[in-house]
This record gives C-alpha cells, structure tokens and sequence, in this order.
C-alpha cells in the first residue's frame, strides 16, 4: 500500500527541482539586485544596444530626448553614436575620451582616466571590482525591474549616484544625477552580450578640416 503522505512528499521535492531545472528565471528572481549586477557583468567582454536618452536639466527646463547606439569591448573601451535629435559621437580607445560633433566640425579629447571616475561608462567598461570605486547599495525591486544604486567613491567624480535597473536578461535602465543637478535615464534594447565586434569601433581619426580641443 502506498504511504500517501510521504508520496506526496517526494512529488513536492520533485516540483520544486524540475522548476528549478526548466524556468531558471524563477530562481534568478531570487537573487538581490547586487548579485544580479555582478553575474550580469562577470564574463562580460563585449556589448551592443540601442539607447533612448533623457536628459532633465531642472529649473522648469524642458527635458530633452536622444536615441542612438552603443558598443562596449572591455576593459576601456566604448562609443556612444548618437543619431537623434542630431549626429555626435563619443568614443574611447583605452587612453582618450573622443567626442566628436559633425554640425560644429569640432573634435574634443579628454584623458580617459580622468573623465570615467565613477561614471555609468566606468561601470560598463572596466573590469575591475565594483566596491573600489563605488559604494554599491541594493534598492530592491520595482515593478519588474532590480534596483542597484552606485555612489561614487571618488569625491571628484561628477555624479552624485547611478542607478542601474535589471531584469532576468541583464541591464535595462541607468538613471542617473550630477552634480549641476541634472537627472539623466537611458533605456537599453536590443542589447547583445559578447558580440563579435570590429576593432576598428573603437579607433578615432580626426576628420580633416575638424578643429581639435584638447581638456
């Protein structure tokens, strides 16, 4: 005769396996927004998405949107390509940050160590641990979304805190505050992990004609 209730018992066990083994995001939604942010970055080489920007500068102005796309190869470096409202093009090569605006033919570089400390870039582009530059902090979850803020540990960065939004696929939002008092959130999609990318993204030569500021 069959001992239903230790039956029962084994059946439950066996449940609560194979929803461990079939739908991994079950467990995943365990996991704290830290935790998440680090196994979205460990193993992380290369990344390309696409962005919608915001940018609210405060004081009643009105906010102002942009949309583009990014690609990472880390350690250091990035470009930014922004399409919308207008071209620009913000690319880093491991040395120097190039920023490069079509319509005023103007090209403006910057030491890469200096400009990265504790910025969104820093976080996606190097491969050095988090808790050095940052003081992580996990703002639990919103909606679907796992909430990690970072305060920059470095007294001269520009931003005041970043926080990074994911779900079960990696990160989704970066919303952001600095220092003028200006807020800026950027919405990823189409985001590929570890793509295969051209080297050749992340080279910069100044057009000809261009004028070339050095900060």
């Amino acid at each position: 005769m069959i001992d239903m209730h230790r039956f029962a018992s084994v059946l439950g066990r066996c449940l609560v396996l194979a929803a461990c083994i079939l739908v991994p995001g079950m467990v995943q939604a365990a996991d704290s927004g830290p935790q998440r942010l680090q196994a979205f970055l460990d193993g992380l080489h290369t990344l390309q998405a696409k962005f919608e920007q915001t940018l609210d500068g405060g004081k009643g102005a009105k906010p102002r949107r942009s949309s583009g796309t990014l690609a990472v190869e880390r350690p250091g470096r990035f470009r930014w390509d922004y399409r919308t409202p207008y071209d620009q093009e913000i690319l880093a090569d491991g040395d120097t940050i190039w920023m490069y605006d079509p319509d005023l033919a103007q090209v403006t570089r910057q030491s890469q160590a200096q400009a990265l400390r504790g910025s969104p870039a820093q976080v996606l582009s190097e491969e050095r641990p988090l808790t050095e530059s940052f003081q992580v902090i996990d703002r639990g979850r919103d909606g679907d979304l796992d909430w990690v803020e970072l305060r920059p540990r470095d007294q001269n960065s520009q931003f005041e805190h970043i926080a990074l939004g994911l779900d079960a696929r990696g990160l989704k939002v970066l919303d952001m505050s600095d220092k003028l008092g200006q807020h800026t959130r950027i919405e990823l999609s189409q985001l590929k992990r570890n793509p295969k990318l051209d080297p050749s993204l992340f080279h910069f030569d100044p057009p000809p004609g261009v004028d070339v500021l050095s900060q």
